[in-house]
């Protein structure tokens, strides 16, 4: 039988059943069998793409992504291909140069030509059907965090609109005014900002700045947001978001049924912000994480105050992210009393902490013991937390650790040891994990 005459269900099946990583050669030939097998293969090879920039925007690579955008023009199905599309190290609005012909100038005395972005613009207006997009923008040695252009704006927020995507994750992308995404996402389920800030702390960029069809009639119900991510640097702009919901403005999306919310800070304003939406949401939340920066032993409890009316959440993550001094003892009495707080949150199934190793070893003190004794009691009784299966505990050391990883005495087996009624009752596990960045991850234990 002629390939062409396989029937286009056994075709997807035979290159749905091809890995990616392992054989992707083998896709790549099967593009050349037949018409079916081409459309096949090109779907799963250019489901995802990731876009990483250069380290260093000069001249030479402020051109970068042209290929990509050649490829699209020339051969639309493609583009109706991608399903994922995440550009990382982003800074291509703009490169070094210097000033002669001197090699040696660069380095020394460079300066910075702006240029608002084309390229990436285009390509945006080439896809269709996104599922999930990213966009990380990478400040570059010392130029400053700037500003993303009119045109690239413009054409992200167009871009959400039209293709539908359910998850957009944004880090360091400054200027973009994310209450748009209420008006023109209803689709989108999950949203992450990371030092996403604001072009002003009393305004946004006014909304007749962008070219941005309005919805169709069919699209125009009321959408619900599922995760949320922010910290302190993105507080702002979600500011700006809860205003738009409850305006009396045109709004399609609603963040009464969060499932997931994830903060990382401790701003006042961003407790204020994270208390609201828990309380807003608080017959739909389920997890709650945290990433815990404050550098004092005062520990904010605000979201945690909100938290006593989630009735079904089942998971509260928290992470100590100051390893300049904070080790798992630092913030025990906090940690003690926030859960006494939630003693009433009778569905709680997971607790996950992770800290920072800073001292690789600390003194077991009568007043430590009395802390973890009270901590034992309290998480292994079961008409306090009936349902909780899992006290998971992370120990987290930086690659940059100054005495190296290798070096770094884990504090994990002293721990558990703290805990003998979680660890008879086998609920408490004890991890151990190593970070180059951010905190992504550190505490999400499966």
């Amino acid at each position: 039988m002629s390939s062409e005459h396989f029937p286009l269900e056994i075709v997807k099946l035979f290159v749905d059943n091809l890995d990616l990583e392992q054989d992707k050669q083998s896709l790549i030939a099967c593009t050349n069998v037949s018409r079916s097998f081409r459309a096949c293969s090109q779907e799963r090879l250019f489901r995802t793409i990731k876009l990483t920039y250069p380290n260093t925007p000069t001249i030479q690579n402020h051109g970068f992504a042209r290929p990509l955008l050649n490829i699209l023009r020339t051969n639309p199905a493609i583009a109706r291909s991608i399903r994922h599309f995440h550009v990382e190290n982003f800074h291509s609005e703009g490169y070094w140069f210097a000033r002669d012909d001197d090699p040696y100038i660069f380095h020394i005395r460079p300066e910075y030509r702006y240029i608002p972005d084309k390229i990436l613009s285009s390509i945006l207006g080439k896809l269709q059907y996104l599922k999930s997009f990213a966009l990380e923008v990478q400040p570059y040695y010392s130029k400053p965090q700037e500003i993303l252009s009119y045109r690239l704006v413009s054409s992200l927020i167009s871009m959400f609109s039209r293709t539908k995507v359910a998850e957009i994750r944004l880090t360091r992308a400054v200027g973009i005014p994310v209450s748009e995404i209420a008006v023109h996402c209803p689709h989108l389920r999950r949203l992450s900002l990371r030092h996403t800030k604001c072009w002003s702390t009393t305004k946004e960029r006014p909304v007749n700045s962008f070219e941005i069809p309005p919805l169709s009639q069919h699209d125009r119900g009321l959408g619900y947001l599922e995760h949320l991510e922010l910290d302190n640097d993105s507080m702002i702009s979600v500011s700006f978001l809860l205003d738009r919901i409850d305006s009396d403005m045109p709004c399609f999306l609603a963040l009464s049924r969060l499932r997931e919310l994830k903060i990382s800070g401790n701003a006042s304003l961003l407790m204020s912000l994270a208390s609201k939406i828990i309380t807003g949401a608080a017959e739909t939340l389920e997890v709650f994480s945290w990433e815990i920066d404050d550098e004092s032993s005062e520990y904010e409890s605000l979201p945690l105050t909100a938290l006593k009316q989630v009735p079904s959440l089942r998971s509260l993550r928290l992470a100590f992210t100051m390893n300049s001094r904070t080790s798992f003892i630092d913030p025990l009495p906090w940690l003690l009393g926030a859960l006494k707080l939630l003693r009433e949150l009778k569905d709680l199934e997971d607790v996950f902490i992770a800290y920072a190793i800073y001292r690789g070893d600390f003194p077991v003190s009568e007043q430590l013991l009395d802390w973890s004794s009270a901590f034992d009691t309290l998480l292994s009784d079961d008409r306090i937390f009936r349902k909780l299966r899992h006290v998971v505990v992370v120990d987290v050391v930086d690659t940059m650790h100054p005495l190296g990883i290798d070096e770094v005495p884990r504090t994990s087996v002293k721990v558990s040891e703290m805990f003998p009624k979680l660890r008879n009752r086998k609920m408490i596990r004890m991890e151990s994990k190593t970070r180059e960045s951010d905190w992504q991850g550190m505490y999400e234990v499966e």
